[in-house]
């Protein structure tokens, strides 16, 4: 085992720390800075160029817990029996895991239950997740908002005492980060964004690419969101070829694919000219631009 900094030390059964794991320690021991430990529980395996930061905190890896190269592990942090954290999973501070999850992105302040799924690259920080809680590759629970000065308010619908019916009111979190929370069961499918204080009640599953502002979902419901594909035909024969030689020509009927409606329908027409109408708009913008700019100087405006 490498270690970097004597004054941490491992309490480990023989055989967990595999060629050179790298142990970081918390530097010379005082009132104010004492000594870090890392507990390792049986059947642990720290393999061959994994991390074991405990500059801030201790490391708790439980029974059967796996550390693959290149993952890095920083205290404090509890990792739950029967853990795996992949090459790439970064355990950025203050994160608890249940048993059995599978870790492959960053997570930071993190609270998962057991079977908690984060097994691709992503980002969830400031964040609790439910029992058996699933972030698909590229899934984010963005904590921070965009502007500095930003709270964070949770749109709640509530009853109103009076029994004027029911309406929404925006809860303040006092918080100047906060994530999502996700419940038991539910999925966030790849490429999932959600806006801080996003609140996904058990058995809420998003679809891939989805964007959730910040809100209540849930429970017992399936998200997606529907984006439009804008279609334009090319216009001639075109011809593709193989290091320089031709070896063949399409024509512009072949482009559309299996199921599209042809070049020539009233629903192909209608998307030519929508386009050709922004393509207007866009070269008018352009060119009133251009002339604020001369008018101004050539300044910015």
């Amino acid at each position: 085992v490498g270690v970097m900094q004597s004054r941490a030390s491992t309490i480990s059964p023989p055989g967990a720390l595999s060629g050179r794991a790298w142990l970081i320690g918390g530097g010379r021991e005082s009132a104010r800075n004492p000594q870090r430990c890392v507990i390792i529980g049986s059947r642990a395996r720290i393999e061959a160029g994994s991390t074991l930061d405990v500059s801030v905190g201790d490391i708790f890896l439980g029974e059967d817990v796996v550390v693959e190269p290149g993952a890095l592990v920083r205290g404090p942090a509890y990792i739950g029996a029967g853990c795996l954290l992949r090459h790439g999973a970064y355990i950025r501070q203050d994160v608890v895991l249940g048993e059995r999850c599978v870790v492959g992105g960053e997570l930071k302040h993190v609270l998962a239950l057991g079977d908690g799924e984060l097994p691709h690259h992503g980002y969830v920080g400031d964040s609790l997740l439910g029992f058996r809680a699933h972030f698909g590759c590229g899934a984010v629970a963005a904590n921070l908002p965009l502007f500095e000065k930003s709270s964070i308010p949770i749109p709640i619908l509530v009853e109103a005492t009076d029994g004027g019916g029911r309406g929404m009111v925006n809860y303040l979190l006092g918080r100047r980060k906060f994530g999502a929370v996700v419940g038991d069961g539910s999925q966030l499918g790849c490429g999932v964004v959600t806006e801080p204080g996003c609140l996904l009640a058990p058995q809420t599953h998003a679809y891939p690419l989805c964007r959730l502002p910040r809100g209540c979902y849930g429970p017992r419901e399936i998200l997606k969101n529907r984006p439009t594909v804008e279609r334009a035909p090319l216009t001639g024969s075109y011809a593709y070829a193989d290091g320089g030689v031709l070896v063949g020509t399409w024509e512009e009927d072949e482009l559309a694919p299996l199921g599209s409606p042809r070049l020539d329908s009233p629903q192909s027409r209608r998307q030519m000219e929508r386009s050709a109408e922004l393509d207007a708009v866009a070269r008018a913008l352009r060119r009133n631009a251009a002339a604020a700019r001369r008018s101004s100087g050539g300044g910015f405006i």
